[in-house]
């Protein structure tokens, strides 16, 4: 898609990661429902050194596209 160019590679890692942040933020909102220590947790979890492969490497964002699919679908699961 973005060729040799890693600028493209790059900036889509960063975007899918931002996106687990809020993913995450929601997640852990609908869990609890405490916003404000959510808030820390979902900071701790956007700027962690742990998690800077999966962003800064381009063949690791298969960590985030999966945490994208999980957090997706245990947030849009039916609440029976």
């Amino acid at each position: 898609m973005f060729g040799l160019k890693p600028w493209g590679h790059h900036l889509t890692n960063v975007l899918l990661h931002a996106l687990n942040a809020a993913l995450v933020f929601a997640l852990l909102q609908q869990m609890t429902g405490a916003t404000f220590r959510i808030c820390w947790w979902r900071r701790l979890f956007a700027v962690h050194p742990l998690r800077s492969k999966s962003v800064a490497w381009s063949l690791n964002a298969r960590c985030a596209k999966r945490l994208f699919r999980a957090a997706r679908a245990y947030l849009l699961r039916p609440l029976c």
